[in-house]
């Protein structure tokens, strides 16, 4: 518990903080964000930043577990109710990609060396945590389109997988061709579509 603070200060400090957290990451990049800096902007002495957060590692992977959990929810908002189809899929995998290359933070710890200075600073059991969530986002999914019977892979773990497979694309725009990477992962798109969703075919 974070002694001197009430309830309502302790949750409006944590926002603050997960706040200018972000937006100093985009910044400057974990590295050279500082403790000092933040507390400073927040208005909070520099030790007590460890109530709320065991480190900046910690803040950081919760800043990145908050922008995850935003593209989350607007894929299952956009495409949950759709009844599943080659088209339906194919469209969801590109609009996913698209939501991750357009987030500065995602994008910034996938292209720099703050992914690997996070996973030396993580337990085991939060980072698998983090891959159970990542698990766990996709069951409404594969429980609403299960029920349709047309997914030639129903395990979570391999969905998952192959999921973060396509979305981790976004890496490899440079060796890919910047000139022909949108068309590639249309291509791709299709091929995964192609691969995992059945379709009645009528000869």
């Amino acid at each position: 518990m974070a002694k001197g603070f009430d309830t309502k200060e302790k949750a409006k400090i944590r926002k603050s903080l997960l706040e200018e957290g972000r937006e100093a990451f985009v910044q400057n990049g974990l590295r050279k964000t500082n403790v000092a800096s933040l507390t400073s902007a927040v208005g909070i002495a520099q030790g007590s930043f460890y109530l709320f957060f065991p480190s900046k590692e910690g803040l950081y992977f919760e800043v990145i577990e908050e922008e995850e959990a935003k593209i989350k929810k607007t894929l299952q908002d956009e495409f949950l109710d759709q009844p599943l189809t080659r088209e339906v899929f194919k469209t969801f995998l590109i609009r996913g990609l698209t939501l991750i290359s357009d987030n500065s933070i995602i994008q910034q710890l996938l292209q720099g060396d703050d992914f690997l200075r996070l996973t030396k600073k993580l337990s085991s059991e939060k980072l698998q945590q983090h891959a159970e969530n990542d698990v766990f986002a996709l069951t409404p999914f594969l429980e609403k389109w299960g029920k349709q019977g047309n997914l030639n892979e129903v395990r979570p773990e391999i969905l998952t997988a192959i999921l973060r497979s396509f979305f981790l694309m976004t890496l490899h725009r440079k060796e890919i061709g910047t000139d022909v990477f949108d068309v590639t992962i249309e291509r791709l798109a299709e091929l995964y579509a192609d691969g995992l969703v059945k379709e009645e075919t009528n000869d």
